[in-house]
């Protein structure tokens, strides 16, 4: 689609032509109406001058009917003759007169002329007798001339009646015969234009549906990548523009589906191999509790005491580390269930690590590791003292046991903001980092060669997660194969 024959140029190249023709067609009928303007005032014009002359005809009529009736019909001699006939031809001329003014051709006013015409034709001929004429033909000519002068003078006076009564000027080119063909073109181009501007404005949005088509039918078929290169700055480029962000928010979607479906995928197949862990956990210090129970039963009274003693300290170091584990889960359940309420006090930090240190240090003394500390002489925190050292003890604990040459160290240093940092670092085997994203997740447990006989549900780190987050705490890690791990958890002194 060329980039300059958008919605927005065709919209207002139409209106454009449509004010461009509403012009033209205003022009035409003002130039009409002032055309028509000028000849209503030349007719205006025309109307009075014809009203003047004929009221000086009619006035010349009157004269020249009471010198008839005055004058000739009384006394018949030259002199009246002579005005009789000067008066007459006044007359004609100005009935001559009037007929040059009037536009229209018509009857009436023809007549009119011959009759002014024949009165002073009689009218001579009244003057002619009067002079050749003998006395006895004389008085006869005489009367005769003077009664068809007097039917004529009738026939005029008629003829003038009537000229009040026609059509004077020529009005052929009135107002609505001029506009009528203007009125017609303007109507023809409007609706040419209209049949025009539909054609176009079909065939653009027929073209943009289906660009709009062929994207969803993209999106579809999977292909998420699909997107408009060439956006018009006008409606339609806005529907594309949001046709793209809707198909950016589908992929980041899908993305993110496929992403959580890829981690439910992967959390099921921890929790499997957690199942067959916990299960392997839970049966060992049953077997032991179990087996051991049975042989004391059994064969008490050929034991010796120092027998029954050891079997019975397996019995219970078993059933501890039963206890141990049912704990554990009932913790982390507890967690996730919300139940899980850490009872806030205020306590002595620095003196609390260092008697779980001493609790832990005969497990470290047989693997002949050292248990170094470091941190204040004294720090105060507000926080639940059984949870802290639930923390420390299985982040310390796993320290130990997968940390065979070298040391484990525990650093706690005050922050700003009110922070105190807990460090726990070891020499141990190290986790590699594609695995460090994980190792906090429920039912996940680090499978590698070097991590395959060490015991263990992969609880720890999770509940261990959880109960930081109970203080609003956070932990990191930071780890290196064959290089040991460091663990840092960062707590507020105070909770609010």
């Amino acid at each position: 689609m060329n980039k300059f024959f958008t919605y927005t140029f065709l919209r207002r190249g139409i209106f454009f032509i449509y004010f461009l023709v509403t012009i033209i067609f205003s022009i035409g009928l003002i130039y009409i109406g002032n055309q028509e303007i000028k000849a209503n005032k030349l007719f205006e014009a025309n109307r009075t001058t014809y009203s003047n002359k004929l009221l000086g005809c009619r006035q010349q009529l009157n004269d020249l009917h009471s010198v008839f009736e005055n004058n000739l019909l009384q006394t018949i001699n030259k002199k009246n003759i002579r005005i009789l006939c000067s008066e007459t031809n006044k007359f004609r001329n100005l009935i001559n007169n009037l007929q040059n003014s009037i536009t229209i051709q018509n009857n009436i006013t023809s007549n009119l002329l011959h009759e002014s015409q024949r009165l002073l034709s009689i009218a001579l001929t009244i003057e002619s007798d009067l002079d050749n004429s003998d006395f006895s033909d004389k008085q006869i000519l005489l009367y005769e001339g003077i009664n068809q002068y007097s039917k004529s003078l009738k026939s005029v006076r008629k003829l003038e009646g009537e000229l009040s009564h026609i059509n004077t000027w020529n009005r052929k080119n009135m107002f609505f015969n001029k506009t009528r063909p203007l009125i017609i073109a303007f109507l023809a181009v409007i609706t040419l234009l209209s049949f025009i501007a539909s054609m176009l404005f079909r065939q653009f949005l027929t073209r943009t549906l289906k660009n709009i088509k062929k994207g969803t039918n993209e999106i579809t078929k999977g292909n998420l990548k699909y997107r408009f290169t060439h956006i018009p700055t006008d409606e339609v480029g806005v529907v594309m523009s949001d046709f793209n962000n809707m198909a950016t928010q589908i992929e980041r979607q899908t993305k993110e589906l496929t992403r959580k479906a890829e981690e439910l995928i992967k959390a099921h197949r921890h929790k499997d191999k957690f199942l067959a862990n916990m299960s392997h956990e839970l049966r060992t210090p049953l077997n032991a509790v179990i087996g051991f129970s049975d042989i004391i039963i059994h064969k008490f009274e050929r034991l010796k005491p120092e027998k029954n003693k050891y079997y019975a300290e397996k019995i219970i170091n078993a059933s501890e580390h039963l206890l141990t584990l049912i704990t554990d889960l009932l913790d982390v359940a507890k967690a996730d269930a919300g139940v899980l309420k850490p009872v806030f006090s205020e306590f002595e930090l620095i003196q609390t690590s260092k008697n779980i240190i001493s609790m832990l240090k005969p497990i470290a003394d047989k693997k002949s590791l050292n248990i170094l500390f470091n941190g204040p002489d004294e720090l105060y925190i507000n926080a639940d003292k059984r949870l802290i050292s639930q923390i420390m003890i299985n982040i310390l604990n796993n320290a130990i046991k997968f940390t065979h040459i070298g040391e484990v160290k525990v650093a706690i240093e005050l922050l700003e903001c009110n922070k105190v940092q807990i460090k726990i670092i070891d020499t141990g085997i190290g986790i590699k980092k594609s695995e460090q994203v994980d190792i906090f997740k429920d039912f996940h447990r680090v499978e590698t060669s070097l991590t395959t006989n060490y015991e263990g549900t992969g609880l720890g780190l999770t509940l261990t997660r959880r109960l930081i987050e109970l203080h609003n705490g956070q932990i990191q890690l930071e780890s290196k194969i064959n290089k040991g791990s460091t663990f840092t958890i960062i707590l507020p002194l105070k909770n609010c």
